[in-house]
């Protein structure tokens, strides 16, 4: 018994430090995601051009 409590405690040091060392890298590894905004737009319009081209638009603004 006495035996196993500088095992348990050797163990649980180096797990703790393995545990630290990929919670770091993952950090640094992984960007920081810009914030998306939300878009408000309007529904799509179809116009014909001269050319005989249908042309699809909308307008969108961005919320905060």
């Amino acid at each position: 018994m006495l035996g196993e409590i500088p095992y348990m405690i050797v163990w649980g040091f180096f797990s703790a430090m393995g545990w630290m060392t990929a919670s770091y890298t993952v950090d640094k590894l992984s960007e920081e995601k810009p914030k998306l905004e939300r878009q408000i737009c309007t529904e799509w319009k179809e116009a014909i051009d001269p050319d005989g081209k249908i042309v699809r638009t909308r307008q969108c603004e961005t919320k905060k």
